[in-house]
């Protein structure tokens, strides 16, 4: 599992009281979650672009930080 600081990505913010105050996709109601679970499960990206109504250029932005920042999480 990796573990992902997304205080810092551009696409990503976090809204009070939008989906719980779970980090979204900037602009949107998307969870940062949702979209890593459907990518973990071998969903490409221009399929998750598809299936939530978000930029593929959002996406491999998001994407991109996540390969950078993302450090194995202990269990």
């Amino acid at each position: 599992m990796l573990d992902v600081d997304w205080s810092q990505c551009p696409e990503v913010e976090r809204v009070p009281g939008r989906r719980a105050g779970a980090r979204v996709l900037r602009g949107s109601r998307v969870t940062v979650a949702e979209v890593m679970d459907n990518y973990a499960n071998d969903s490409a990206p221009e399929e998750i672009s598809e299936n939530f109504g978000l930029p593929i250029g959002q996406l491999r932005t998001l994407f991109d930080y996540a390969a950078r920042h993302a450090h194995a999480s202990r269990l």
